[in-house]
């Protein structure tokens, strides 16, 4: 299997789009919080990746099979407040391979790719949030190297 990872091209953005909305709906399915894809989330989601594939801040890659997108990953840098030891910081916004090639080192290669780019642009650390539900996804993360942060989310509903 010879998988091509290289950065989005405009006319990537409708297959990315499809991928990014399986992505949220595998979310949406391990985790009861998360919605389900709807009208108003396409158009949001949409909107988002536009920004972030304009912006000389933010960088997708796409993974291709014979021609085929299989995957993607993206990210941004973004600088922190002063109170923070380590800025600037890469944010990864979502990584997410069809299950079909799944642990075939695609999402791996993605990554890789997404972590070079942010180097380059003076990141000296990479976050990323995950559904604690995602228990794939923190295995994958942490043979990646990734390890949770001291930092925990905590929410009130009223």
């Amino acid at each position: 299997m010879r998988v091509m990872i290289r950065e989005a091209k405009k006319e990537d953005l409708k297959k990315i789009y499809e991928l990014d909305f399986d992505f949220l709906n595998y979310e949406a399915k391990i985790d009861s919080s998360l919605k389900r894809v709807n009208k108003e989330i396409r158009k949001y989601e949409i909107e988002f990746i536009n920004k972030k594939f304009k912006s000389r801040d933010a960088k997708i890659f796409i993974a291709s099979l014979d021609s085929k997108l299989i995957g993607y990953c993206y990210g941004f840098i973004r600088k922190l407040d002063p109170n923070h030891k380590i800025s600037p910081e890469g944010y990864l916004c979502n990584c997410f391979v069809s299950e079909k090639y799944r642990n075939k080192r695609v999402g791996k290669k993605l990554v890789e790719a997404l972590i070079a780019w942010l180097k380059k642009k003076g990141a000296k650390r990479i976050s990323l949030d995950i559904t604690e539900k995602n228990k794939n996804g923190i295995r994958f993360w942490k043979k990646l190297g990734f390890k949770p942060h001291p930092w925990k989310r905590m929410c009130l509903e009223i």
